[in-house]
């Protein structure tokens, strides 16, 4: 009897059974997007060639809670936009100036010059700061994984959306 107790005792305690999968949870749990200010974003884009994501977003709007909620608390969410892309948040109302090529900018001037005339608005630079599509309003939560992936591989070069989503359920 003592030497089960003892065997049940050194499994439990055992770091590898026991930490193993609960680490691997606290790590994925502890994931967090790296959100940058836009204008420290068009430098590290330059830097590591990765292309820049946008949220254009205001504290009222549920459907940007919606997506806060069910997209960016995905860990396979979080780990695609800190590998793949430089992150931005821009609150409709921020009063942080952006200083960019000697000049300044607003997030109203930014709200302007990405024409965002509903929240969420979604905006997907390439490293080099060049526009790659702009779309307005909530994407659900498996087809904005899909449309990150569809940036990330650079298939928008080739093909669109629909049609690279369709291709990807069928696989």
């Amino acid at each position: 009897m003592k030497q089960n107790l003892l065997i049940f005792l050194l499994l439990i305690s055992s770091p590898i059974i026991s930490l193993s999968p609960v680490k691997a949870a606290e790590t994925a749990m502890n994931t967090e997007i790296q959100w940058q200010t836009y204008d420290q974003a068009l430098l590290t884009a330059k830097q590591t060639q990765r292309s820049i994501y946008i949220q254009f977003h205001a504290n009222w709007c549920r459907y940007c809670q919606q997506l806060a909620r069910e997209s960016y608390s995905r860990i396979d969410v979080q780990q695609l936009l800190n590998k793949k892309f430089v992150p931005v948040q821009v609150l409709e109302n921020d009063t942080k100036i952006y200083a960019l090529n000697g000049q300044n900018y607003t997030a109203q001037d930014l709200l302007v010059g990405f024409r965002v005339s509903s929240f969420p608005t979604l905006a997907f630079l390439n490293a080099q700061g060049q526009l790659i599509g702009v779309i307005p309003g909530y994407v659900e939560s498996d087809d904005f994984k899909l449309l990150l992936e569809f940036i990330a591989s650079e298939a928008y070069l080739t093909t669109d959306f629909d049609l690279y989503r369709q291709q990807q359920r069928q696989l």
